[in-house]
C-alpha cells in the first residue's frame, strides 16, 4: 500500500525485532492516516529537497515498542513518528531542513555522528521541537537543539 508517491505501509512496519519476536506490526487505520500525512507534509517535501529518505523504524504497535525499551507514549505507536536518514546529508543538514520548511512536531538529532533523526507530524500541534539525544552515564539525555 502506497502511503504517498515515494513511500509504502510496509516501509513504516517492517521490523527485524517484530519478525524475531513473532509480532504481528499491523497499524490500525487511524495509525496509516498518521503515517500518510506524515510522509506528505514532512517526509515527500524532504525527499524532494534533500534526496532519498530511508527509514529505519516507523510505526510500532504498543507490544513491539514495549520489547524495544521505548516509552509507551511514543507518538511511533500512533504513526506519528518515525527514524530516518537522508543519503548524503549529515543528521544536522535533516534536521535543519525540517525546521526550516516543514511543519513538524518533534525532531531529534538522535547519538550524533552515526545516529538518526527522529521526526513527528502530528496534526493538532506543531510544538516544533528540537532535541539533542546524547547517551551519558548509561542513560539517554535530551537537550534543546541550538
Amino acid at each position: 500500500m502506497n502511503l504517498s508517491p515515494n513511500f509504502t505501509l510496509t516501509e513504516f512496519t517492517r521490523s527485524q525485532e517484530a519478525t524475531r519476536c513473532g509480532i504481528n506490526n499491523k497499524p490500525d487505520q487511524a495509525s496509516i492516516d498518521n503515517l500518510r500525512n506524515l510522509c506528505l507534509e514532512v517526509l515527500e517535501p524532504l525527499r524532494a529537497a534533500l534526496g532519498s529518505v530511508t527509514i529505519s523504524s516507523g510505526f510500532r504497535c504498543l507490544k513491539l515498542n514495549q520489547s524495544l525499551g521505548s516509552k509507551d507514549n511514543s507518538q511511533h505507536i500512533t504513526g506519528n513518528a518515525a527514524d530516518i536518514e537522508v543519503a548524503g546529508r549529515t543528521l544536522r543538514e535533516v534536521v535543519d531542513w525540517i525546521h526550516a520548511h516543514t511543519a513538524y512536531d518533534q525532531v531529534i538529532l538522535e547519538f550524533p555522528p552515526d545516529g538518526w533523526v527522529h521526526v513527528s507530524y502530528d496534526l493538532v500541534r506543531s510544538r516544533k521541537s528540537r532535541l539533542l539525544a546524547k547517551r551519558e552515564n548509561s542513560k539517554i539525555v535530551y537537550r534543546p537543539l541550538v
